[in-house]
């Protein structure tokens, strides 16, 4: 048994050492081994890929911090270009045809795509915190994802980049999840 950890650098730790982060945490609160597949910048279609292309084993708890909403990825021979509100040609081009509705929808769908998946094969929650998405309300009535986590990951204290979470803020995240799925 192992806990497998997918997310952006919620997940993966800005600027904290691996062992303080909330995956590795709730991982020796369980007391199993922590796989963590975060991955700093990723949108959420870049994490369905990374869960598509791992291989899970079937005793495997697995919990994915969806990331922000608004992240989106065009796919290239090369790998990913990543897609962020910003003012460069090829984004203002690409926020034309993506709408915030849009966003919203098409990201459950990505996580109802996960949790399908990753049933086949092991147990998954799934995480969405504080104001890190656009509206949760927003939600297409034909996907259903039963084990949501809606718990905020509040930010108690900062990294040295004085943007993500501190040490003290993943030890606390990790403790209501570990609250909710033991």
């Amino acid at each position: 048994m192992r806990l497998v950890a997918f997310g952006c650098s919620y997940t993966n730790g800005a600027y904290l050492d691996s062992q303080k982060l909330w995956p590795a945490v709730l991982a020796d609160h369980l007391k199993i081994p922590c796989v963590n597949q975060g991955v700093g910048g990723a949108g959420n279609l870049e994490i369905l890929w990374y869960i598509l292309n791992f291989k899970f084993e079937p005793t495997d708890i697995v919990v994915i911090m969806w990331s922000n909403f608004s992240r989106d990825h065009i796919f290239s021979k090369s790998g990913f270009n990543r897609i962020r509100k910003t003012n460069d040609p090829l984004t203002r081009y690409w926020m034309l045809t993506h709408t915030d509705y849009d966003f919203n929808i098409r990201n459950w769908i990505y996580i109802q795509h996960a949790d399908l998946y990753i049933k086949q094969f092991s147990k998954v929650y799934h995480l969405l915190g504080g104001d890190y998405f656009l509206d949760k309300s927003v939600k297409p009535s034909c996907t259903n994802v039963d084990n949501l986590i809606d718990i905020e990951f509040e930010n108690y204290d900062l990294a040295e980049d004085n943007s993500h979470p501190g040490q003290e803020s993943h030890k606390i995240l990790a403790e209501k999840i570990y609250n909710i799925i033991r």
